[in-house]
């Protein structure tokens, strides 16, 4: 994940502890590994939606989606958002204090919450059976891709969702 120049972060799920880990690279040389916390249960999700900023997500031991960011200087805590997750969540960053991220719902659909300037909007049903954690990229503004496999007949699946705009906003492409 690069949050600007010269800068790389990579995070980890240490599930012994149920702690997310992190490591960054400056230009010259790799930090070492440095505990965020938090009682996470599913590989993490980050995203970056400007320089010095980080966010990242990951679903908590009561299966909801817990939120972490960095502003430049220090972590924040860990937030609740909510959700009855059964995966991994998949965030996109698409545009300044606007993110949006998607997991497998207790009832095997896709699900989606997103952030705009500081106010979570969601979760929504976008249907669908999926059997995997999916994944989320941004592009073209206000266009989100989420990779994910489908049940059946056994395929991988591309879904582009209008960013921000809720079930009524999906496109399924196959």
């Amino acid at each position: 994940m690069s949050w600007g120049f010269n800068r790389i972060s990579c995070f980890a799920a240490q599930f012994s502890d149920a702690s997310l880990w992190h490591i960054f690279y400056d230009g010259t040389r790799w930090s070492g590994w440095q505990s965020l916390g938090g009682a996470i249960y599913s590989a993490p999700s980050a995203v970056s939606w400007g320089a010095n900023r980080l966010d990242v997500f990951a679903r908590g031991s009561d299966n909801a989606m817990y939120w972490i960011s960095w502003d430049g200087r220090n972590w924040g805590g860990w937030m609740r958002v909510g959700g009855s997750l059964t995966s991994a969540p998949g965030c996109a960053a698409f545009g300044a204090g606007r993110i949006q991220c998607f997991t497998r719902g207790a009832d095997g659909g896709l699900w989606q919450a997103w952030l705009e300037n500081g106010q979570w909007f969601g979760w929504q049903s976008l249907g669908g059976v999926i059997s995997s954690a999916p994944s989320a990229v941004a592009w073209s503004g206000e266009q989100i891709h989420v990779l994910h496999a489908a049940r059946r007949p056994r395929r991988c699946t591309i879904s582009t969702i209008v960013a921000g705009a809720g079930a009524a906003g999906k496109i399924w492409a196959k």
